[in-house]
């Protein structure tokens, strides 16, 4: 280090070279991933310097997003000429509390290793099991206490009603019972774009050694974007067979079940039934209203018994929008000055009703699935009987699956209300929207035909009621 002590005379400081770097980074992100970035040694002759992160994990992530930031930084502090190297400390395994050691450099973390971020409302503490997801919670649960004695775990259901919540309540509670254990959560999407990056930069390797060597716990979340991405699960697979011979738990997410997620692999698609799949459904009726409690308590607002009771039965199924309505009464009660009674409810709960077609006339709930049929049988002359018969006949399978894609592409159905108009399962209408939504992509006559003659229709619809 006399090198770096000879520069530190001579040269700027470190603490000023970080006072200027951490004025041109995020807040949030400065306390996660550079509190352990230190400055090495400022070689002049190379017009380099040289600094080092706790692992490699936060050094490619700082490089792949502040990488021209540090560039910058170096230049305008040191000199247009500077470049740095960015190196990465020796991870040890005997170190129970994720310590890592550098020669020449004392750093100690007594907590968890941060590689990813979580929520940190995303916790078991902060979810209101019930009803439709109590065998979820504790799934989730059961995983978190001993990870890998259930394996691989994998949760599906419908938009809104806590899927990634209870991913990333696991990663939480793994952590606080067992800080050694070193936790991944990520996206499917991020998966896919940073394998994608490191084949381009020719990082495969350092890919891999990532994924499958240096993580206990891999949570991913929304499964189901990988449909059709052949090469990415095919990399995704090799690491569900190296982390699950190592008995380290790995845990899902999808919209859909497994045997429903249309063009994946069947070798991955087998491998997701092989542990614990389970599936989340919209809580009842007391455990929404429990729900809506808990949000506005956190929000610090009042809400009467009769507003809680109101928004427990208009929006059933998604509970993502049940906050943002109360978020959207809280905005009302303070910008506008209106009570957060049940007249103010209904208002937002108007707006929010979902427009046809992306037009500005909304469907009244009160009779429209009767309204919705009625309007297919006049474009498709199929009548309601065939719509909810079990009839696999080719002409009566195809015009359901595009019945099924409009109410819920156009008028914003749930899922979960879809399987009862058309008294089908979950997965089939998961199945119906997706294929529906291939062929359509594929620009297959038929299906653009079909899909366009009930898109008129529906806009008649529109038109005759504005007039």
């Amino acid at each position: 280090m006399e090198n770096q002590k000879k520069n530190a005379e001579t040269g700027p400081a470190p603490s000023d070279f970080f006072a200027y770097l951490r004025s041109n980074v995020d807040k949030k992100h400065w306390d996660l991933w550079f509190k352990s970035l230190e400055l090495v040694e400022i070689l002049t002759e190379k017009r380099l310097v040289v600094l080092r992160t706790s692992n490699l994990f936060v050094k490619d992530w700082i490089l792949s997003r502040y990488g021209k930031v540090l560039t910058t930084a170096v230049k305008s502090f040191f000199g247009s000429a500077f470049s740095f190297e960015l190196k990465d400390m020796v991870l040890t395994d005997d170190l129970t509390n994720c310590e890592t050691k550098s020669i020449g450099t004392r750093y100690t973390e007594k907590k968890p290793l941060e590689i990813c971020s979580l929520n940190n409302q995303y916790t078991f503490e902060d979810f209101i099991p019930g009803g439709g997801n109590l065998l979820a919670f504790q799934s989730a649960k059961s995983v978190s206490a001993i990870p890998g004695r259930y394996n691989p775990l994998f949760i599906f259901g419908d938009v809104g009603l806590g899927k990634t919540h209870l991913l990333q309540a696991i990663g939480h509670d793994i952590r606080t019972r067992y800080p050694e254990k070193k936790v991944m959560y990520v996206s499917s999407e991020q998966f896919m774009n940073e394998l994608v990056q490191s084949i381009k930069q020719d990082r495969i390797e350092q890919f891999r050694h990532k994924y499958r060597n240096t993580i206990d716990i891999l949570l991913i979340d929304d499964i189901q974007f990988l449909i059709g991405k052949m090469g990415i699960q095919n990399e995704l697979f090799h690491t569900f067979n190296l982390l699950f011979d190592a008995n380290k738990q790995i845990a899902f997410c999808s919209d859909r079940t497994p045997k429903d997620l249309g063009t994946f692999h069947e070798r991955l698609i087998s491998r997701f039934q092989m542990g614990l799949v389970v599936e989340l459904t919209a809580p009842d009726i007391e455990t929404r209203k429990r729900i809506i409690e808990k949000i506005s308590k956190r929000e610090k607002i009042t809400m009467s018994p009769s507003v809680i009771s109101y928004l427990a039965h208009a929006i059933k199924d998604n509970i993502r929008k049940v906050y943002g309505t109360i978020v959207k009464l809280i905005m009302m009660n303070q910008l506008q000055g209106k009570k957060i009674d049940v007249q103010t409810l209904k208002e937002v709960l108007e707006e929010d009703r979902p427009a046809l077609s992306g037009g500005d006339t909304q469907i009244i709930r009160l009779g429209e699935r009767e309204r919705y049929f009625s309007i297919v049988e006049k474009a498709f002359g199929i009548t309601k009987a065939d719509l909810v018969s079990d009839s696999r006949k080719k002409e009566v399978s195809e015009l359901r699956k595009v019945a099924i894609y409009i109410a819920h592409k156009q008028m914003h159905i749930p899922v979960l209300e879809l399987s009862k108009w058309f008294q089908k399962t979950h997965s089939t209408v998961h199945y119906a929207i997706a294929k529906t939504q291939e062929n359509y992509d594929k620009q297959y006559p038929t299906t653009v035909k079909l899909v366009e003659d009930l898109k008129l229709e529906l806009s008649r619809m529109r038109s005759s009621a504005q007039a």
